[in-house]
């Protein structure tokens, strides 16, 4: 694994709930749209979670993570997503997941996502308050514990599921609150 410097200057704040988060495990879904007038030579997101998270460029499944850390920091991807990035508008979707407990190669933490993303080496766009959260309907909790220190297996019920969230257009999500 290559080891990188965070960009200078750091932006973005860890954010999650605003109430305190005492379930076994959190499913939240981040959105945030931005625009750009000119195509970037460089587009690098710069992303986080605790404990997993799968990101979206413009609906496009373009990373899972980040790795197991057993201590109390937690690893930073680095993820080039200009292949992805459009003239004009662009959609950012994340899937962050918090398993509220101790699992194997994993500390307990408190949830939370945090992001930054790079345009031409200038911070462009970072998590803060004007990053859309849902909170799905669709996991019903808690799942089923396999193990001693292993996950639990999500319990769904997919007629809740906000299908297309990760996508543009907001309207197929069904949900005014997203």
């Amino acid at each position: 694994m290559r080891q990188l410097k965070l960009p200078e200057p750091l932006h973005g704040q860890w954010i999650w709930l605003r109430e305190p988060d005492t379930r076994q495990e959190t499913h939240l879904f981040f959105r945030r749209d931005f625009c750009v007038s000119e195509m970037p030579a460089s587009s690098e997101m710069w992303i986080t979670a605790r404990t997993g998270f799968h990101l979206y460029v413009n609906g496009q499944l373009c990373a899972i993570g980040p790795t197991a850390n057993p201590t109390e920091n937690s690893y930073v991807y680095c993820v080039d997503i200009n292949y992805l990035i459009q003239v004009g508008n662009n959609h950012i979707a994340v899937q962050v997941f918090n398993a509220n407990s101790s699992l194997a190669n994993f500390r307990k933490k408190p949830g939370g996502f945090w992001a930054q993303l790079q345009i031409d080496g200038q911070p462009f766009i970072w998590t803060d308050e004007d990053w859309k959260c849902l909170v799905p309907d669709c996991y019903l909790a808690p799942g089923i514990i396999r193990g001693v220190g292993a996950p639990s297996v999500e319990i769904m019920d997919f007629r809740g599921y906000p299908h297309d969230w990760h996508r543009m257009d907001t309207a197929a999500v069904g949900r005014s609150d997203f």
